[in-house]
């Protein structure tokens, strides 16, 4: 249940700066986006995940965000939460380096993060729930890998730097587990 809570809260916060957004007009939140290359907004890679556009924007990352959020969190919350900042933060920079002149906003980095990270569970893991998840986010979310390829206002960039992270978090961390078995 506490798993659940956990990505309530995460899913919670997205909609709460966007209602804040909706009832103070006169301050536009989404100017907080990342814009590549640009030093000064390097830090926008910590708030551009929790600005949306409008309702469908919203509502799109939202299921997805909460379903992948409990599912990384079948081990720990301390994972999720863990692996939550290394994909923004990682995912952010990739989109900060290759994301076109344009202001970025969203969580689907985030989320592509997740899903990267569930599949990549699979292969790193091997055991027969990682791999039964992978499989089924695989067969159920694989339409994912068409926001992979370049659209002219969706940020593919930030897809791209999300999935890249969550499959390096994915590495990195079984990695140091089996480092640490031995």
């Amino acid at each position: 249940m506490a798993r659940l809570h956990v990505a309530f809260v995460a899913v919670a916060l997205l909609w709460a700066v966007f209602l804040l957004n909706l009832v103070l007009p006169q301050i536009d939140l989404r100017v907080l986006g990342v814009v590549p290359r640009n030093p000064e907004r390097l830090w926008a890679i910590l708030t551009s995940p929790f600005l949306h556009g409008n309702w469908s924007h919203l509502i799109s990352n939202s299921i997805p965000l909460f379903l992948f959020s409990w599912l990384v969190m079948r081990r720990s919350k301390g994972r999720f939460i863990a692996a939550s900042g290394f994909i923004i933060v990682v995912g952010g920079l990739i989109l900060w380096l290759i994301g076109r002149p344009a202001l970025h906003i969203g969580a689907s980095g985030w989320v592509f993060g997740l899903w990267g990270l569930i599949i990549a569970d699979g292969w790193y893991e091997r055991t027969p729930a990682a791999v039964l998840t992978s499989v089924l986010v695989a067969l159920l979310y694989g339409g994912m890998v068409w926001g992979l390829l370049p659209q002219p206002t969706i940020s593919f960039e930030a897809h791209l730097g999300g999935l890249v992270a969550g499959v390096f978090y994915s590495g990195l961390s079984h990695r140091n587990r089996r480092v640490a078995r031995h």
